[in-house]
């Protein structure tokens, strides 16, 4: 199951391989540039 990552204030948020929400703080990686 593939899901749409959702970032929102550098923060990457999906849902893992057992349904929880998951936040990753995205920092250095940047998809703005």
């Amino acid at each position: 199951m593939v899901t749409t990552p959702l970032i929102i204030d550098d923060y990457v948020y999906g849902v893992d391989s057992y349904g929880e929400l998951r936040g990753l703080d995205a920092g250095p990686v940047n998809v703005y540039g």
